[in-house]
């Protein structure tokens, strides 16, 4: 189970990467454990095109606002991982020593990766797919107010 500051430090990253910016292109990988039963298309018809107003984090679960709903929100499992491509990464000791890329350059364990219109790219990868992302409408749910 990933620690509050594990969770904290990949807001950190997409917040740094992705606020602000418009979402170019978006490659999911189909996994039904990790994504469910909602298909990789659904995924990238919702993110692709949509400037990124926020990042957010609730205890250990994080999410990405866009300029219009839905919301993409995510878990990190035990062993789930964002990290800046091209640019320094924090290892954890979970992740052993393994490369973190395979032989074509490519993130191992690949399942969710955004690039903004500024040619920056986040990748989502787990190993153990023990990760959950999913779709959504709002977070934090507000209590609706009696009319």
């Amino acid at each position: 189970m990933p620690e509050l500051p594990e969770v904290e430090t990949v807001c950190r990253v997409m917040r740094r990467v992705l606020v602000g910016h418009r979402i170019a292109a978006v490659e999911v990988l189909p996994d039904k454990i990790v994504f469910g039963d909602t298909p990789s298309e659904a995924f990238i018809e919702a993110l692709k095109g949509q400037k990124v107003q926020d990042i957010g984090r609730k205890g250990k679960t994080w999410w990405i606002e866009l300029e219009r709903p839905p919301v993409l929100f995510g878990h990190l499992g035990m062993t789930g991982w964002i990290r800046e491509l091209g640019a320094f990464t924090i290892r954890l000791k979970e992740h052993g020593q393994a490369p973190l890329d395979d032989e074509q350059g490519r993130p191992r364990f690949l399942k969710l990766l955004i690039e903004t219109d500024s040619g920056k790219r986040i990748a989502f990868t787990d190993a153990r797919r023990l990760a959950r992302v999913w779709l959504g409408e709002t977070w934090p749910r507000r209590p609706r107010r009696p009319s």
